[in-house]
């Protein structure tokens, strides 16, 4: 083994903030968890150190393994010519703490406290997004100074591994052929990345061509896992990926988090693939319909701003002479402004936004009809409950009562 390559490569990634280690003889030699005490804090179930130890004894030299946990962080492991095994990692595999921590939560019913504990964590990882375009390339390289042409790559799912109590050892043995070839992973990045680009501008024709395109390079699902646990997985990322991409296409959070939180809720209930359909056409349209309702990247900055201060001062006066006043304009320079490029005028905006964040706060946060509606600037509840059920079909109450019957 080359000392100096493999020194270099451990500089290399502690400069770029990655974890590495070196474990000879199939054991751990440094003091940190190879988690950094993520699951030990968590009290998370066969994800231990020493189920790690029994799979990395099966590992075979010139073969690079990729496996991302049902935490979303991504290990690789690579055993050298002369025995030792080159460990390195977590990486949380994406980009967004908040929806990725918020999403692991939600599938593995974790508490908020760990919840937080989980983003926290999050936030000291490097991003795989962030890396992307070099790490791969690093590790082929050095595979390939390693074991010349004979090396190859995997990458599998934690839930893939051999556990210790299966009888005797099992081996990671490469498929002999790829799941997917390379014309289709590209194929299903484009689709992928048409998708994404239709929900951005709202276009909810768009968006169900290109789903009706994804049935031809669709990934199976892996051996051992059933068929609602495939479906829950692939629909809680998707949800994910479409929340942030309407925040790309500037719509504001407030009008995203109930509809996000509700599809999580229907994504408990998945069973099949058919069902899984169903929701996906529904989440596409849903998430389209608000980028096209509420997105802010075709405005004006001048009204740009004013929507976010609305956003972020609902608890204020929010009155047309009030937001006139804070922002230099006159009242009826304002109000036409508003109407022509929002299309709807600035009372009914600010009702509406009230509204639906009150919602939030009464279906996901418990907060008492009174407290939703101080919350969001609306201290008379009379005038308050008219408001919501001209916004939103039913009283507050009939609304509040329907979380509580929510699995």
């Amino acid at each position: 083994m080359n000392n100096e390559l493999l020194h270099f490569s451990m500089e290399f990634l502690h400069e770029n903030h990655i974890a590495s280690h070196l474990i000879q003889n199939d054991r751990w030699d440094f003091a940190e968890p190879f988690d950094l005490g993520l699951r030990s804090g968590l009290g998370l179930p066969n994800v231990s150190p020493e189920q790690w130890l029994f799979h990395l004894e099966q590992l075979q030299p010139g073969c690079l393994y990729h496996c991302t946990d049902p935490l979303c962080c991504l290990y690789t492991q690579l055993r050298l010519p002369d025995g030792p095994i080159f460990f390195i990692g977590p990486i949380l595999h994406g980009s967004d703490p908040d929806a990725l921590s918020r999403d692991a939560a939600a599938r593995l019913a974790l508490s908020p406290i760990f919840e937080r504990q989980l983003h926290d964590y999050y936030l000291r990882l490097p991003k795989l997004p962030e890396i992307a375009c070099w790490y791969d390339s690093f590790l082929r390289t050095l595979g390939r100074q390693l074991y010349g042409s004979a090396f190859r790559s995997l990458s599998f799912d934690y839930t893939d591994l051999p556990t210790a109590n299966t009888g005797a050892p099992q081996q990671f043995m490469p498929p002999e052929k790829p799941v997917l070839s390379i014309q289709m992973l590209e194929d299903r990045y484009a689709l992928e990345n048409r998708l994404l680009d239709a929900v951005h501008h709202g276009d909810a024709d768009l968006a169900m061509q290109a789903l009706q395109s994804f049935h031809g390079v669709t990934i199976p699902g892996r051996k051992g896992h059933n068929e609602a646990t495939i479906v829950q997985f692939r629909t809680v990322s998707l949800n994910a990926l479409l929340r942030k991409e309407a925040e790309r296409a500037e719509v504001h959070p407030f009008y995203l988090d109930t509809l996000y939180n509700d599809f999580l809720l229907s994504i408990g209930k998945l069973t099949t693939e058919q069902q899984e359909q169903q929701l996906v056409v529904e989440m596409l349209r849903q998430y389209c319909d608000r980028v096209a309702r509420y997105s802010t990247s075709g405005y004006s900055v001048v009204i740009r701003n004013i929507i976010h201060y609305i956003n972020l001062h609902l608890k204020e006066d929010l009155t047309l002479s009030t937001l006139a006043a804070q922002f230099s304009l006159s009242r009826s320079y304002l109000s036409d402004r508003f109407r022509r490029e929002v299309q709807i005028n600035l009372t009914d905006f600010v009702n509406i936004t009230r509204i639906q964040f009150a919602a939030n706060l009464l279906r996901y946060h418990h907060y008492s009809i009174a407290a939703a509606a101080q919350e969001v600037g609306i201290p008379d509840v009379s005038y308050f409950t008219r408001l919501f059920k001209r916004s939103m079909g039913e009283t507050p109450s009939q609304y509040a009562r329907k979380k509580v019957s929510e699995p």
